[in-house]
C-alpha cells in the first residue's frame, strides 16, 4: 500500500490497524517501508512511503482506508457535515435541489456514492 504518512511515526515490525471503506478493522504488522524504492527503517510525517504489510491480500485493500496505529482509529459509517453550496455567480448550480438530492462527498482521497448521503435540511445563509 501506498500513501502519504500525515501524522506520527511507522517503524518497521509495528502494529497497525487498517481501516476504513469496509466495515472490518484489519490488524496486522509492517514488514517493510520503501521511500522512493529505498529500503527504509521507519518513516515520519510528510513522508511518501510504500508499506508491505503482513496477511494482507493486494484485493482486499480499497483506495481511500488509513493505516493507524492499533486502537486509535474508529471508523464511522455515518456523519454530519456542514457544507457551503456555491452561488450561480462562483459556479455552482443554477437550479435548487430536488427533495431527494443525493450529492457526492469527497474527503481526502475517498469519494463516497451518492446513496450514502443525504441531505437532511436545508437552509440558506
Amino acid at each position: 500500500m501506498t500513501g502519504i504518512i500525515t501524522a506520527g511515526k511507522v517503524k518497521l515490525d509495528d502494529d497497525v490497524d487498517i481501516l476504513g471503506i469496509t466495515k472490518s478493522i484489519i490488524k496486522t504488522r509492517v514488514l517493510s517501508i520503501e521511500t522512493f524504492d529505498k529500503a527504509m527503517s521507519s518513516a515520519e510525517a510528510g513522508d511518501s512511503v510504500k508499506m508491505f504489510v503482513r496477511n494482507t491480500a493486494p484485493h482486499t485493500l480499497v483506495r481511500g482506508q488509513v493505516v493507524s496505529a492499533p486502537n486509535k482509529l474508529m471508523g464511522k459509517r455515518n456523519f454530519e457535515a456542514d457544507a457551503y453550496v456555491l452561488l450561480p455567480e462562483e459556479g455552482g448550480r443554477t437550479h435548487s435541489f430536488a427533495s431527494n438530492f443525493r450529492p457526492q462527498v469527497r474527503a481526502r482521497v475517498i469519494n463516497t456514492s451518492s446513496y450514502s448521503c443525504r441531505l437532511q435540511t436545508w437552509r440558506w445563509p
